[in-house]
């Protein structure tokens, strides 16, 4: 899961990471964040370890995109979509 919404004001967005853990039936949060909170993004699965991070809302802009791989834990933003 990547970033989120979860009140009512600009600083209620999160920037979080968080894997889904089926043998423990729980969210596990990940060391890495988003360069910038985000929420209503959409991501996709392209191979085994990548995976990309499109669109979304923030206080400052809209349209940013990355691409995380899951297995370095890394995360590359994408030229501007604005």
């Amino acid at each position: 899961m990547f970033g989120g919404f979860y009140g009512g004001s600009d600083s209620e967005i999160n920037d979080s990471i968080e894997k889904y853990e089926p043998s423990e039936n729980s969210w596990i949060k990940l060391t890495i964040s988003l360069k910038t909170p985000l929420w209503a993004c959409t991501a996709v699965a392209i191979s085994d370890h990548e995976i990309v991070i499109l669109g979304g809302k923030n206080k400052n802009r809209n349209c940013e995109g990355y691409l995380f791989d899951v297995e370095e834990k890394k995360l590359t933003a994408f030229p501007s979509m604005n």
